[in-house]
């Protein structure tokens, strides 16, 4: 009786062990994504979402469309070097990507009924897998840092012009990952971090 409760928990552990190693959304899409976490945490979800905030002002999109930092970031809004250095690595690392892609491949912002919008028709990468797309861990950044900058701190599908981005519904990218329309965009920028630091599929 005592070998056979044993083995009973032990199952029991496992089964919650392989549960929990699951990313949010696993099943949503009807493909399993990657789901392997970051060895090495990530910078950019270490940074406090306060900070975020007191930066978005000083944060943009250029006319090239790459992601650029002010260089004139106020003292008084007492946010650590190292803070503002890590921001600088993450949009470095971004628009790595971004450079390979001619100009009308980058995102650009425009103004549409007295609102900013991101538009981004970056032609989709990767071959197709069951009618799904590969969206490599950046772009799911740049969706972040979108957010962040532009909709004020939320993932919303209003947010995309055409309600896109990469060319991809933006409700179907935020259902693969398991989460809403509206979610806010540092929570979006922790759940790709820790869950799909290889990227995931997206099925519509």
């Amino acid at each position: 009786m005592i070998k056979r409760s044993l083995l009973k928990v032990v199952s029991v552990l496992l089964v919650v062990a392989l549960l929990g190693s699951m990313a949010p959304g696993a099943f949503a899409s009807g493909v399993s994504p990657h789901v392997d976490v970051a060895e090495k945490p990530i910078e950019a979800r270490q940074i406090p979402p306060t900070d975020l905030a007191k930066l978005a002002p000083y944060i943009s999109i250029s006319d090239e469309g790459l992601f650029t930092l002010s260089k004139k970031i106020p003292s008084s809004l007492g946010i650590p070097a190292d803070v503002i250095k890590s921001v600088e690595r993450e949009f470095s690392e971004i628009n790595g990507h971004l450079k390979q892609l001619p100009r009308e491949q980058r995102p650009y912002v425009v103004e549409r009924n007295g609102a900013r919008q991101v538009e981004w028709s970056l032609p989709t990468s990767g071959a197709s897998i069951n009618g799904c797309v590969y969206v490599a861990h950046w772009i799911l950044d740049v969706v972040a840092w979108t957010a962040i900058l532009y909709g004020a701190g939320l993932v919303t599908v209003g947010l995309f012009a055409e309600g896109t981005i990469y060319g991809i519904p933006v409700g179907a990218l935020l259902q693969a990952i398991g989460l809403w329309d509206g979610v806010s965009g540092y929570l979006f920028m922790w759940v790709a971090d820790t869950y799909y630091p290889n990227g995931v599929y997206v099925c519509w």
